[in-house]
């Protein structure tokens, strides 16, 4: 009886941590009393420069992305990674979520902050290129937006999520020269 009371009180206290919500069938979870370090831990780590957790691409076109990053750090220095996601556990929205991974991952160099995260979701269908603060000037939130816009996107309405995330990088790697 102890047992079940203290397995009841830590299950209405864990609960009280949290509000669930539900938009378009998807369920959100909104952490109330929870500290960001605890939220981190629950983003996925970076094995690799692209992570496809929605399984967009190929084999061979994820090695052609990490080939093709890979060859823009070594000539520039910059940072870039790739992650497809179905969601954006444990938040609620693509902003917190990027900008959190872009700080658990360490994209781009402690000193300069020359990082960029594309977080591209075909079930959400959002895509965005987020910039550490020392590209901020350079590859400013308006160029993203028409990288987004006019590289990107016009593949994804046509189901080639592999030519728009490739067409957004060549975009990015062309600016930054």
């Amino acid at each position: 009886m102890i047992k079940i009371l203290s397995l009841l009180i830590l299950l209405i206290g864990t609960l009280s941590l949290t509000n669930v919500s539900k938009i378009d069938g998807n369920t959100f979870v909104e952490n109330v009393g929870v500290n960001e370090d605890s939220l981190v831990k629950l983003l996925p780590n970076a094995s690799t420069v692209v992570v496809d957790l929605e399984n967009l691409f190929s084999v061979k076109q994820e090695a052609k992305l990490t080939k093709t990053i890979l060859k823009f750090k070594k000539k520039t220095t910059i940072e870039v990674a790739i992650i497809s996601v179905e969601n954006f556990y444990p938040y609620q929205n693509i902003d917190d979520y990027s900008l959190a991974l872009f700080n658990k991952w360490g994209i781009g160099n402690a000193k300069t902050n020359n990082g960029i995260l594309i977080i591209v979701s075909k079930k959400q269908r959002i895509v965005r290129i987020s910039t550490g603060t020392g590209l901020i000037i350079t590859l400013t939130d308006a160029d993203t937006k028409k990288i987004n816009d006019n590289e990107m996107i016009p593949y994804f309405k046509k189901g080639d999520f592999y030519g728009g995330v490739f067409a957004g990088l060549k975009a990015i790697i062309d600016f930054l020269k």
